[in-house]
């Protein structure tokens, strides 16, 4: 079932990126990371009740940048570590 899913993300990344491109937007590759590291950071931190040391740990990156990336994307969620 993993793999399916993983190929349902995909295609509809695949779609989303050839709609935005059919009308002509640029800035693209920017507005879909933004979008995406804003759902993975919102789920991980929904999934550890808000502490950023352990959402961090199992996004792999560090807790400043996490830290960082929350306030940056202005990503509501409680701030505890």
């Amino acid at each position: 079932m993993a793999g399916a899913a993983a190929e349902d993300w995909r295609r509809a990344l695949e779609r989303e990126v050839g709609a935005r491109l059919g009308r002509g937007e640029s800035g693209i590759a920017e507005a879909l990371t933004r979008e995406f590291e804003t759902v993975l950071i919102s789920r991980a931190l929904e999934h550890t009740a808000g502490r950023r040391i352990e959402a961090a740990g199992l996004l792999g990156i560090g807790r400043n940048t996490l830290t960082r990336k929350v306030h940056d994307l202005k990503i509501d969620t409680p701030s505890q570590d």
